[in-house]
């Protein structure tokens, strides 16, 4: 077992188990207590998507959630930043309440500067994180995120 009951760690046992009311077989890699994803998935999962290593995931991660603070409210970035593991959410919490107006291209823009890779590579990462958050938090709390981002957010 790699966590506490309800800590939202993965188990690796060989049995089946139930925990608050959902049932879990394992050995089934990627399987969760309590429904949270660990920082360690999500990194996996953006690595993945966007075709980039596990380290350069993390600098992504790291860099588009820096940059989605500054994009967002302050309570919405702290609202999210609450429901993301703890690794991931710091970057997110911005020093300002008040959201900068930027689209897309800016935001890639700046990802692309903080992570050190090309704008190419940065859209790639970016489109990763937010398809990965999607999954990460509870729908209404993504769709709570993408309701103060331009449309054309949407099509990252």
């Amino acid at each position: 077992m790699t966590g506490a009951f309800g800590t939202g760690r993965r188990v690796r046992t060989g049995i089946s188990i139930t925990v608050w009311g959902s049932a879990c077989a394992v050995p089934v890699m990627g399987c969760r207590i309590g429904g949270a994803m660990d920082s360690d998935e999500f990194i996996r999962l953006v690595s993945q998507r966007a075709h980039v290593p596990e380290e350069q995931a993390w600098e992504l991660t790291r860099a588009t959630m820096l940059t989605l603070g500054e994009r967002i409210t302050g309570g919405e970035a702290r609202h999210l930043a609450g429901v993301l593991p703890a690794e991931i959410a710091p970057p997110l919490v911005p020093p300002e309440d008040v959201a900068q107006k930027f689209g897309v291209a800016e935001f890639v823009r700046r990802v692309s500067e903080r992570a050190g890779v090309d704008e190419a590579v940065a859209r790639s990462g970016v489109a990763a994180v937010f398809r990965t958050l999607r999954e990460a938090v509870p729908g209404t709390e993504f769709e709570d995120v993408m309701s103060q981002l331009p449309n054309e957010f949407q099509n990252l």
